[in-house]
């Protein structure tokens, strides 16, 4: 993540007249565009990486990505309240190439589901899914 320090004191407006030197994936180039053009950028995704002796792993809020490695067995994800994860995705990825013969298994919080089931599977070879908290509900997995 791009880093901008500003004086939380300034007006918006004085905000674009402050310059400073663009750096990283920021190319503008007044305190106010950057910290715009910073906020429309996708967060960065820095995977957690996760095996069969860690099952059942739980799910932190600090958690993007999970990649699994499945050569080991089973392993089991515990998933937290959707309401904790502040609307951000969850990415399951087994990394092994063996999630047919070790599945991984995605287990809602309390009552809540995943796209009506609980636990999910996630069955396949390099399968993945990306689950997208729904408040109260659970989650629901992207097309």
């Amino acid at each position: 993540m791009t880093l901008v320090r500003t004086d939380l004191g300034n007006a918006r407006e004085s905000a674009r007249q402050i310059r400073f030197e663009p750096t990283g994936s920021i190319t503008q180039t007044n305190v106010q565009k950057a910290i715009e053009q910073a906020s429309s950028q996708p967060p960065a995704v820095n995977p957690t990486s996760v095996t069969f002796a860690m099952s059942p792993y739980t799910v932190l809020t600090t958690d993007t990505a999970l990649y699994i490695d499945t050569s080991g067995g089973v392993v089991v994800i515990n998933l937290q309240a959707a309401a904790a994860r502040l609307g951000v995705p969850l990415i399951i990825k087994d990394i092994s190439g063996n999630g047919l013969a070790n599945p991984i298994s995605a287990v809602p919080n309390g009552v809540e589901t995943v796209d009506l089931l609980a636990p999910y599977p996630i069955t396949g070879d390099f399968a993945g899914v990306q689950l997208n908290p729904r408040s109260g509900v659970g989650y629901t997995v992207s097309p």
